[in-house]
């Protein structure tokens, strides 16, 4: 947040405003089941979204995912002890 002064009558009053964000990747869900199936690793995204009541109807209500999407922040641990790199994790939301 930045604050922008706004001096009225001897007065000054504060507003916060929001700076913004950085562009958050924004991929449809068939492009992460067919890129998870391209690697081979298609059984892991299965897993990851069957691991939790939740985790099902989050990816069974959203059209596309966003990188920083709880979600994926979940996710990041149970792709690399299935062995992706870095590199391939990256280039699921590319």
């Amino acid at each position: 947040m930045i604050s922008v002064d706004a001096p009225t009558g001897g007065v000054t009053l504060t507003r916060e405003l929001p700076i913004p964000r950085e562009a958050i990747l924004r991929v449809s869900k068939l492009d992460i089941r067919r890129r998870f199936r391209a690697m081979g690793k298609e059984a892991i995204l299965d897993a990851i979204i069957g691991s939790s009541p939740e985790a099902m109807k989050d990816w069974a209500d959203a059209t596309e995912i966003a990188s920083d999407d709880p979600l994926v922040v979940a996710m990041l641990p149970e792709l690399e002890k299935a062995g992706l790199t870095p590199l391939e994790i990256e280039s699921l939301w590319e």
